[in-house]
């Protein structure tokens, strides 16, 4: 899964200022303490994540999967040794 941490990481940003618009999606702007508040990120800063994201989930799809052998089962003698009968 570390194809995802770099888009994790992108999305943890102190000042996102740069990627949000003031205005609510319904148009209006909100404003507290005479500062306005920020509103949904823009467009663009979302269209970005989603191929970011759409990328790592191909990349993940298509690595190559380790092959695993298949479990060999052992050959079962009709008297095993550790049940205590003397071998022949």
């Amino acid at each position: 899964m570390r194809p995802l941490l770099k888009p994790r990481d992108a999305l943890d940003i102190e000042d996102d200022r740069h990627l949000r618009d003031y205005r609510r999606m319904n148009g209006i702007l909100t404003v507290h303490r005479d500062q306005l508040v920020h509103g949904p990120y823009t467009q663009a800063a979302r269209e970005g994540w989603l191929r970011t994201l759409l990328t790592a989930q191909t990349n993940i799809r298509t690595w190559p999967r380790p092959r695993h052998r298949p479990h060999q089962r052992r050959r079962a003698s009709a008297d095993p040794p550790h049940l205590g009968v003397p071998e022949a």
